[in-house]
């Protein structure tokens, strides 16, 4: 069934259950403790700094910022969790931290718009009324960048 098609029109008795196509939006920064998920429900991640943990308590994955510029990255850490290789995916979610904590300090697409034009893809301006990225976060994006591709701690 496609489900941009599928129109649904839920009663008032209606439970999740009853709608198997109905794509559920979680913000993420009041995470619950604990992620209980049906047959055919499905709780993806919007926001990278809880990806990780969100994952590992069983949600199916992340709609990243930082998965743009850095998808192997991301993406492995994403597998490993949903693997239940938890050693893995903690060791990479703490070196992925300091990065995910920049690009967000001067508002979303900024930081990722910097970090991306750092890799050569894409130029650094944005539209109105948002800025480029001040030198400063550039600065510290660059220097989180740069630990990552560092020694492993």
């Amino acid at each position: 069934m496609d489900l941009y098609t599928k129109s649904v029109k839920p009663t008032p008795e209606s439970t999740i259950e009853d709608l198997p196509y109905l794509l559920y939006e979680k913000d993420t920064r009041e995470i619950d403790t604990k992620i209980s998920i049906s047959i055919g429900f499905m709780v993806w991640s919007g926001d990278d700094a809880l990806a990780m943990p969100t994952v590992a308590m069983g949600a199916d994955g992340v709609i990243s910022v930082l998965g743009n510029a850095m998808p192997e990255r991301m993406s492995s850490m994403i597998q490993q969790a949903s693997f239940g290789q938890t050693q893995e995916s903690r060791e990479m979610h703490a070196r992925l931290a300091k990065l995910i904590d920049l690009l967000f300090d001067e508002g979303n697409p900024t930081g990722i718009k910097v970090v991306l034009h750092h890799l050569g893809w894409c130029g650094k301006t944005v539209r109105l009324p948002l800025t480029e990225g001040s030198k400063a976060l550039t600065d510290r994006l660059y220097a989180a960048i740069a630990e990552l591709d560092g020694p492993s701690t």
